[in-house]
């Protein structure tokens, strides 16, 4: 199945992902409270076994916990238990707007990407990166010049394989210190992804 995505289905899955990997807000809660989650999970990822989401005491333990994990995890009081940032994991000295963030910058400029307004962000935190992915993506639907083309893909690949290296990384905190069994499943998938953009090629 995963071999057929057309770029359009490979743009839907991350702006899924993108919603569910967002701040948590009372839309996300009834979702998942009434199993609207769980369609959506299965008619877009339907390579995936989502029946867990079918359990209330795991919904329950989400809807509860969920405001509260995003916001120790990828906020922080002084700082972040998981962090966001391709930055934070770049060297043992790492700190924001590191390499991997000026790259990220470097590649919005060349294909003439701005940040969304409302979206404040740092470059490389991981809905920055999918933000930027899906526009590459989009992008890559109007290119008619095979160099073009050329490009834009081996970048595309390129931005995926970093991502899909520092992503366990931000899976391991995540995993240690999480209430709720819900971001380590949609960065897993969001790795999971990134591994087959490493491969992709405009169809």
């Amino acid at each position: 199945m995963l071999q057929e995505l057309n770029i359009e289905k490979k743009i839907e899955r991350l702006e899924i992902l993108n919603v569910l990997l967002s701040k948590p807000d009372d839309f996300i809660k009834s979702n998942i409270s009434d199993d609207k989650l769980v369609e959506v999970l299965n008619e877009v990822f339907p390579e995936k076994n989502w029946e867990c989401f079918n359990e209330s005491e795991l919904k329950d333990n989400i809807i509860d916990n969920i405001s509260r994990d995003y916001l120790y995890l990828f906020v922080g009081v002084s700082k972040p238990l998981a962090s966001p940032y391709m930055s934070s994991y770049y060297r043992a000295n790492s700190r924001l707007m590191d390499t991997p963030a000026r790259e990220m910058l470097a590649l919005m400029k060349k294909w003439g990407i701005e940040k969304d307004s409302e979206y404040k962000d740092l470059p490389d935190h991981f809905l920055t990166i999918i933000n930027l992915m899906s526009v590459l993506l989009s992008s890559s639907l109007e290119l008619e010049e095979e160099l073009l083309i050329d490009d834009i893909n081996n970048d595309i690949r390129e931005l995926a394989g970093k991502t899909y290296d520092y992503l366990p990384k931000v899976i391991e905190k995540v995993v240690e210190n999480e209430k709720a069994k819900y971001y380590s499943i949609f960065l897993q998938l969001l790795m999971d992804e990134m591994e087959i953009l490493k491969e992709h090629e405009i169809r």
